[in-house]
Order: C-alpha cells, then sequence, then structure tokens
C-alpha cells in the first residue's frame, strides 16, 4: 500500500479539518500489523520540517531515509516537504499527530501551553556543560535518555507521537561582539541581540541589556552599534555572518537549547512491524549521531577560519560565567518551584536530569581518554578545532543499547 501524497494545508489550516483526516485514516497507516518487512505491504511516509532543503537538518534526514529505504528493501519510502511548505512551524505538532504528516521536525517551543514540560525542560538547559567535545556529547546522549522518563513520554503520547531522536544543536549560546568584553565591568551596559526567553535573563544577569532585534536586521544593527553583541552558537553567527562584523568572541556558559525533536505519528509507529521498528530506530541512532559530529564540526569551523580569515578573537569568559553560574543556580531552583501541570515531582526530574549528565560525561570522558579542557582562549579554541575531526563511532556504540533500544528479537 502507498499511501497518498497529501495536500499543502497551509499557515491557516483549521482544527476540525485536521480532525476530518485523522477520522479518515489520514493518521495511520491502518489494516493489521504485518508480521515483518517481508510480509508488508509498501508504504510512503510524508516528512515535514522548517529546514531549507539544502540545509544541514534537510541533509541529515536525506541520509536517514535513504537508509531505512534501502534496509527495508524499499517497503518505507519518504515524501520528503522542507521550508514549512507541508505545515508551519508552529502546526506541526498538531499536523503530525493528527496524520496530515506522518514524521517530521518539532519544535516544543512553539507550544509553551501543549508542550508545557518540553519547554519547562528547555529552560534547564545551563545544565549541560559548555566544554567541546565533552559536554556536546554528554548533553546529547542525557537529553536524548531523559525522553525516557514516564512524564515526557506521555507528554508526547499525548499528542498521538514517538520521538524518534532529540537534538542539543549547541552547547549552549555565546556572545560576539564589536567591542572586546573580558570582564565585568566591560559587560556593564553591553546592549546584547538575544533570542528571547531564558536568555534575555542571562544576559540582564552579565549586567548587559537584551535587545529585540529580527535575525535578517542583526547584521545592520551590529554595524550601526544599535547592538553592541549576538548571542547565538557558531553555526548561527557563521550562517548569518555576524562574524564579518563582529570579532570578539565571549564563549561563556549561557543555556543551551536542548528540544528540537524528530518525531512520528504514533499510530503509523504502532502499525509497523517490530522489525521495520528496529531499521528506523538504528537509522534514527546514526542520523542523531551525524548531527552530533556535524555540530562538532561547525566549532571546528568556527575556531579555525574564525581567527584566520574574519579576525576572530577568542576572549576569557571565566568573569561573565560567576555571573552566569549565581544567576542559573537560583533559575533552576525557581523552575522547581513553578513546574508545569501534571509534572508531581519537578525535583526529581531536575535530579534525574543532572545525574544523566553526570553519567554521560562520565562515559564520554572514559572514551575520550582526556579531561574536559581549562577555561581559557586557547584551551577553548584547541578543543573547538580537535572536536571536529573526533571518530564518534565509539559514541555511537555507547549510546546504542541504551538511547536507542531495539524492539524484542530484533537485535
Amino acid at each position: 500500500m502507498t499511501r497518498p501524497r497529501k495536500a499543502f494545508l497551509g499557515a491557516a489550516v483549521s482544527a476540525a479539518l485536521m480532525l476530518v483526516l485523522s477520522s479518515c485514516g489520514g493518521g495511520s497507516a491502518g489494516g493489521k500489523v504485518a508480521d515483518s518487512i517481508e510480509t508488508m505491504d509498501p508504504i510512503t511516509l510524508t516528512y515535514t520540517s522548517v529546514s531549507a532543503e539544502k540545509s544541514a537538518g534537510a541533509l541529515n534526514f536525506e541520509v536517514f531515509a535513504k537508509e531505512v529505504e534501502e534496509k527495508t528493501g524499499g517497503k518505507i519510502r519518504f515524501e520528503q516537504y522542507f521550508n514549512g511548505s507541508l505545515l508551519p512551524g508552529d502546526e506541526t505538532l498538531e499536523g503530525i499527530g493528527s496524520g496530515v504528516a506522518d514524521a517530521g521536525f518539532v519544535m516544543p517551543s512553539y507550544y509553551p501551553q501543549k508542550m508545557a514540560l518540553g519547554n519547562w525542560i528547555m529552560d534547564l538547559g545551563s545544565m549541560p556543560s559548555n566544554d567541546i567535545p565533552h559536554g556536546m556529547l554528554a548533553g546529547s546522549a542525557a537529553i536524548q535518555e531523559l525522553q525516557n522518563d514516564s512524564d515526557v513520554l506521555k507528554e508526547w503520547s499525548g499528542h498521538n507521537i514517538k520521538v524518534l531522536n532529540i537534538s542539543q544543536p549547541g552547547v549552549g549560546n555565546a556572545l560576539l561582539c564589536t567591542k572586546p568584553i573580558d570582564s565585568v565591568e566591560a559587560a556593564k551596559g553591553t546592549r546584547v541581540r538575544s533570542g528571547g526567553g531564558v536568555w534575555n535573563a542571562e544576559i540582564e544577569a552579565m549586567g548587559m541589556v537584551s535587545v529585540q532585534v529580527p535575525a535578517p536586521e542583526t547584521y545592520e544593527a551590529l554595524q550601526r552599534g544599535v547592538v553592541d553583541c549576538i548571542t547565538a552558537a557558531p553555526s548561527t553567527l557563521m550562517g548569518y555572518g555576524w562574524w564579518d562584523v563582529a570579532k570578539h568572541f565571549i564563549p561563556v556558559s549561557m543555556s543551551a537549547f536542548n528540544s528540537s525533536a524528530q518525531v512520528i505519528n504514533l499510530e503509523v509507529w504502532n502499525s509497523l512491524p517490530p522489525d521495520a521498528q528496529a531499521v528506523i530506530t538504528e537509522a534514527a541512532h546514526r542520523w542523531f549521531v551525524g548531527v552530533t559530529q556535524e555540530v562538532l564540526q561547525n566549532y571546528a569551523r568556527f575556531a579555525t577560519e574564525g581567527p584566520a580569515k574574519h579576525g576572530i578573537v577568542f576572549h576569557d569568559p571565566t568573569p561573565l560565567d560567576a555571573l552566569l553560574k549565581q544567576h542559573q543556580e537560583k533559575f533552576i531552583a525557581a523552575k522547581v518551584a513553578s513546574p508545569p501541570p501534571g509534572l508531581a515531582d519537578p525535583q526529581g526530574l531536575v535530579d534525574k536530569y543532572r545525574a544523566l549528565l553526570d553519567k554521560w560525561m562520565a562515559k564520554t570522558t572514559e572514551a575520550l581518554g582526556t579531561p574536559p579542557p581549562p577555561r581559557d582562549p586557547a584551551a577553548i579554541t584547541e578543543s573547538y578545532i580537535k572536536g571536529g575531526d573526533l571518530d564518534l563511532s565509539r559514541f555511537l556504540e555507547i549510546t546504542g543499547k541504551e538511547l536507542f533500544p531495539l524492539p524484542p528479537n530484533t537485535r
């Protein structure tokens, strides 16, 4: 059976129409579950993402889709929709849950009420280490394992969705400025373009002033002195060309963005035979590691091309790190005191996340054979560069069984 191609619904798609599509069989493969890939009917699953067609996210998905198609002998194929051409970002949660799309990229930050727990966890992004590569690897593994928490599973399944993998696209936002910020005094009053949310409070905790400027206007805002700094991960700093006008990099320990999920409709998932689920799980695992490696390569590019081609200077982050740590500890305590509805033990979930971060930092340190680097500019620059050349085959091995368990009798 080949699933029919779904029509573009546009940004104004109504909840009623989505419900009709779901009730008419648009939300699941339907019929009896086959025993194996060999006996299943061919199926084409739609994948939706707001990522650009040639972006890193799209290219990583294509590797995943090709692996699934090859290992199922063409029984499972994907029809891809990028640039929000099937569903815009703020409709993907309902769209995938109802079957308008079968799989896709969901950002819980678009749904502060419907994904209250996911957003609450995103605000815990100061907990992972900002060290490269240790913090990147440990943070990615920990946020993936946290998806197995019963409360987290309940929130996703309540939207008829299963998480395939979840990514942490960096170790945390850093500062790139048009002037050197190498002390607490230098930071005071500095105007910083922020992405909003948890980062606004962190900017203010460092004595700076958060300014809201649309991303496409930030380049000019830096040139004209409307803002002195921007806060983002290196991939964004490079992607928008901001490193052409701002030359001072301060790798402060700001919060990571840790809630971008690749998901599949739960009914579609349950309609697949166990060996097909195993193929998708293994491909999703390699996808997860591939994204992690790509992030590390972005840091390496920033640390090599930045100084060599763009005149980027790395500065000591420790004076501002001290201010951030004080703020972040108070912020986490405040999050525990105001949990999302339905979370009975917020401190327990924070403790679980911290334990997972410690566990994976220990595993990562053992696998790498070196401790995390010191927090000085030269060591940070060197660690960024070395992280890009890492062979992550060992990371793939140690994250397999724990983070991407296969259905029984399929390994």
